[in-house]
């Protein structure tokens, strides 16, 4: 990240959620990725709603605490078409999914995930595919127990290195634009007009 952009993070509110959402979802605001989790105390929740209203990102609640509120921001059909793919319907058969769809699983996903929080379940490795990470990436971070990666980035890597790194880069540039539309008075709603106008 360039020291320019370092200096505009260092000037905004670290509080904002349109802060927050710059610097945790650009790649998901700027079409770059399917979905993005986003962790925000409750008090935002509202807001988040308001900032999503009407636009092509999805909105769904993974799990609540007193505090905090892990949320799913998701490109409806790239989800959906990613659930489609061949490789995907495999992998999610072997996590229990006999018939993967976005419905069935936010709502399964949500149960695992609450165990898993609460009660020290196994990880649900489902929420991979959900971020869109390559199939060979949860397999590998699944066999390896974490370890053992090749490179690591928004996530770690088990196979192809230099198609990551590209995309990784991708997300980098993605989250300095962002940011640097803030700082110029752009919203939200501008960030995503801009990025999914048809």
């Amino acid at each position: 990240m360039s020291q320019e952009v370092l200096q505009m993070i260092g000037s905004l509110n670290q509080r904002d959620i349109k802060t927050k959402l710059a610097l945790n979802c650009s790649p998901v605001l700027t079409g770059l990725k399917i979905s993005n989790l986003f962790i925000v105390s409750n008090e935002y929740e509202r807001m988040l709603y308001e900032i999503f209203k009407g636009s092509p990102i999805s909105i769904s609640i993974v799990l609540r605490t007193k505090e905090k509120t892990t949320f799913l921001l998701y490109n409806k059909s790239r989800v959906e078409e990613y659930l489609e793919d061949e490789k995907v319907k495999e992998l999610m058969y072997t996590f229990g999914y006999e018939n993967p769809t976005l419905y069935s699983v936010l709502v399964e996903l949500r149960g695992r995930y609450r165990k898993y929080k609460e009660e020290g379940a196994e990880f649900p490795h489902e929420l991979g595919i959900l971020l869109g990470y390559p199939v060979e990436d949860v397999t590998g971070f699944i066999e390896n127990k974490g370890m053992n990666f090749l490179y690591t980035g928004y996530w770690k890597v088990y196979g192809n290195v230099n198609e990551a790194m590209n995309i990784f880069h991708m997300f980098n540039q993605a989250r300095e634009n962002a940011i640097k539309m803030l700082m110029n008075g752009a919203s939200i709603q501008n960030i995503l007009s801009i990025h999914y106008s048809s």
